[in-house]
């Protein structure tokens, strides 16, 4: 056998780097958790300083600035995932750095485009869209943040495809949360404007940015110091376009229920739905940690036709999502109305509408896996169909129930559209890679943590701890993540299982 033979006939995956999923994905989740953490005490804080009404405005004011930062990374976010795998492992130098470099720019000019355009745009415009003059001020403050966003993602998404954990999250997660968090103590210390939190959330961005761009120079830069590079546009175009198109439409698709809102109701609204969304989103949170442990082997995986080990690697993924997702279900569910409350009195109406959105939520993390998968194994077209119909079903969904039902409306379309997309993409990945994602274990865990949830419902209202109240919530949270982890361990995993983690 050639040497060339031999190379080529070498695992592509080690069994240590395959089960470092485990610890990538922990990594990750505690990171996350950490900032999410921060985030949810950063929600709390910005919620009691700025009010509801204003909260709703501060909302919306996110959500475009969230959607301009997806177009300012003009799809090289899904592309990086890609292709720096790929250039590391041909040795290919030059196109790395280029790679690097162009992805970089991106978010600075397109970003910078946007903040001019948004300030061109009339303030009567965007009035009689939203019908709250309150919200163009915060439109145009938080635009500034855009480059700035979309240039910490680019600087993670590059740390996450060299296969490091910590300074992805470090970069993405914990930095920016915890200036915002300090930011955030000082205005309300100063008693400052409530505008004064754009300039708050803009220096936040700033500093994650520079913690990026240090991260990266630690991580690439002593190999590519003295490297010329090869800027790859047109192979990073053509590949980014579709992904560009498809997370733009992902994302309006997702932000279409607060536009509407904001369109159709009022903006106090808005913000009892972002009030839910960021609880029920940690379900989110959790799904990503895992689904992006093993991300920088998918594309190589795929391209060299490694289906085996591409198997072991979803499976495991998958299994480890599940296994947290169902329970933090569970202890949201049980605690949702105390949770809210944090956030201020007013915010416990939308508790109904928090209970839909974890069951959009849950049934988008058992299926979470598979459309990073699609996107970064050359797959993109497919999931820009599943955009399409999204934004489309979701558009007309929320057409129909948000004047009638209001943010209940909204939350009703999220779950379908989470179901009629899990079920879409649970054939597709079946389709395309021969990947099952709905397992025994699954409909097991699923079974074990609502008997368990069901039961801690029947004992809380036995006890009497199911009355609101910070009280009974420090009783109650910690009970219920508690019975909800041994419960998992016990009888969610076999003994296998148990071994592998």
């Amino acid at each position: 056998m050639s040497n060339v033979e031999a190379a080529e006939s070498e695992p592509l995956v080690e069994p240590s780097v395959t089960d470092g999923a485990t610890r990538r994905g922990t990594i990750t989740l505690a990171g996350t958790i950490i900032g999410g953490a921060l985030m949810f005490l950063n929600e709390i804080l910005a919620a009691r300083f700025l009010g509801l009404a204003t909260y709703g405005c501060y909302a919306l004011a996110i959500v475009f600035a969230r959607i301009g930062e997806e177009v300012a990374m003009f799809g090289f976010g899904i592309g990086l995932l890609h292709f720096i795998p790929v250039y590391l492992r041909r040795g290919d130098k030059a196109q790395l750095l280029g790679a690097i470099l162009l992805s970089m720019a991106f978010p600075l000019f397109v970003g910078g485009a946007l903040v001019l355009a948004v300030w061109l745009v009339p303030s009567e415009l965007a009035i009689r869209v939203l019908h709250e003059p309150n919200v163009v001020p915060y439109l145009r403050y938080f635009a500034f943040v855009i480059p700035l966003m979309g240039l910490t993602e680019i600087l993670g998404r590059i740390t996450r495809a060299y296969g490091h954990a910590i300074y992805h999250v470090a970069v993405r997660d914990v930095i920016p949360r915890v200036c915002f968090f300090v930011f955030l103590l000082v205005l309300i210390q100063a008693g400052a404007p409530g505008l004064w939190i754009a300039a708050a959330f803009i220096a936040a961005y700033f500093l994650a940015s520079l913690s990026g761009i240090l991260s990266v120079v630690s991580l690439a830069g002593h190999d590519l110091w003295d490297v010329k590079p090869k800027i790859p546009l047109r192979q990073m175009y053509a590949y980014s376009i579709s992904s560009y198109f498809t997370l733009l439409l992902f994302l309006v698709a997702g932000s279409v229920d607060y536009v509407m809102i904001g369109m159709m109701r009022t903006s106090e609204d808005a913000g009892l739905y972002r009030a839910a969304w960021n609880y029920s989103s940690i379900l989110i949170v959790i799904n990503n940690a895992f689904a992006s442990s093993m991300v920088h082997l998918y594309p190589v995986l795929v391209q060299e036709s490694r289906l085996e080990e591409l198997n072991h690697a979803y499976q495991k993924a998958t299994r480890l999502i599940y296994l947290l997702v169902t329970p933090a279900f569970v202890v949201i569910m049980l605690n949702g109305a105390d949770l809210l409350a944090l956030m201020g009195d007013q915010f416990t109406a939308a508790t109904a509408t928090l209970l839909l959105l974890l069951v959009a939520n849950l049934l988008r993390s058992y299926t979470g896996i598979a459309p990073l998968l699609l996107m970064v194994s050359g797959r993109q077209r497919v999931e820009m169909v599943n955009g399409v119909i999204s934004i489309a079903f979701n558009v007309v969904m929320n057409l129909l129930l948000i004047p009638r039902y209001g943010i209940w409306g909204a939350a009703i379309t999220a779950v379908v559209t989470s179901f009629l997309l899990g079920v879409l993409r649970i054939w597709e990945v079946k389709r395309y890679f021969t990947l099952s994602t709905v397992t025994p274990e699954l409909v097991k865990t699923v079974s074990v943590c609502f008997a368990l949830g069901l039961l801690m419902f029947l004992v809380s209202k036995l006890t009497n701890i199911d009355e609101p109240g910070i009280k009974n919530l420090l009783i109650r949270l910690p009970l219920s993540v508690i019975v909800m982890a041994i419960a998992i361990w016990r009888l969610g995993l076999s003994r296998n299982q148990k071994s592998s983690q």
